[in-house]
C-alpha cells in the first residue's frame, strides 16, 4: 500500500519515488516467496495448484540490492540517470531464472515435489542450492553497505564544501538503509537461515 502511495504521488523526484516503490514491492515479493517456501499452511496447496509457483519470486532477492543503491544515488545527486553500465547490476537477476530452470523447472513433477517440499533437499549439494542461497543473502548486504557508504561520503563532501549543512538532513535515509542493512546482515550471519542448518535440524528431528 505504501508503494502504491509513492507511485500515485511522485513529487519533485519521480525517479526516487518509483525506485522506493519498487524497493517496497520487492520486499513484499520476498516475504511472499519466503511464505511459499516455508509456510506449511500454503506451500502444499500452492504446489498442487502449480509447482512452477515455487522459486518464481526468487529474482527479487537479487534485484532489491541494485534498487536501494539506485534509490540512494537518485536522492543524493540531482543529475542521477541510468546508464548502460547499470545493466551490469541486473546480471544476477537475469541469471536467476536460467539457473532455476536447470536445477528445478526442467525436472519432472515428482522431482520438483522432492526439491520443493522436502526440507532435507534444501541442504543437499547435488542440486547446488546452497551457493544460490548464500549469494542471494550476501549480495544484498554488499549493496546495502555500498549505499550506506555513499550517504556517509556525500555528507562528508558537504561538510567540506559548506560551512553549514543543517538544512540538509540525511538522517532518515541513514536510518532507512541502516535498518535494512542490519536486518540483512543478521539474516546473513544467523545459522537458522542457512540450508545446511535446516538440513541438520531436519535430520536430528527425524531421528
Amino acid at each position: 500500500m505504501l508503494a502504491l502511495l509513492f507511485l500515485a504521488h511522485r513529487g519533485a523526484k519521480p525517479a526516487s519515488h518509483f525506485l522506493l516503490a519498487a524497493f517496497l514491492l520487492l520486499n513484499a515479493m520476498i516475504a511472499l516467496h519466503t511464505l511459499i517456501l516455508w509456510g506449511d499452511a500454503v506451500r502444499f496447496t500452492l504446489f498442487d495448484l502449480s509447482p512452477n509457483i515455487f522459486f518464481s519470486l526468487a529474482f527479487a532477492h537479487f534485484l532489491q540490492g541494485p534498487v536501494i543503491y539506485w534509490y540512494t544515488l537518485s536522492l543524493l545527486y540531482r543529475d542521477f540517470k541510468f546508464t548502460r553500465t547499470d545493466l551490469l547490476h541486473l546480471l544476477p537477476t537475469l541469471l536467476t531464472p536460467i539457473y532455476l530452470y536447470f536445477v528445478y523447472y526442467r525436472h519432472t513433477l515428482e522431482k520438483k515435489k522432492g526439491l520443493a517440499l522436502d526440507f532435507a533437499n534444501y541442504g543437499a549439494y547435488d542440486w547446488n542450492f546452497n551457493w544460490f542461497v548464500h549469494a542471494e543473502k550476501t549480495i544484498v548486504v554488499v549493496y546495502g553497505a555500498t549505499s550506506l557508504y555513499q550517504v556517509l561520503r556525500y555528507r562528508r563532501l558537504l561538510k567540506q564544501r559548506y560551512s553549514s549543512v543543517e538544512n540538509i538532513d540525511l538522517t532518515w535515509l541513514l536510518l532507512l538503509i541502516g535498518g535494512f542493512l542490519f536486518a540483512w546482515t543478521w539474516i546473513l550471519t544467523n545459522p537458522c537461515y542457512w540450508p545446511e542448518f535446516t538440513f541438520f535440524i531436519s535430520v536430528k528431528l527425524w531421528r
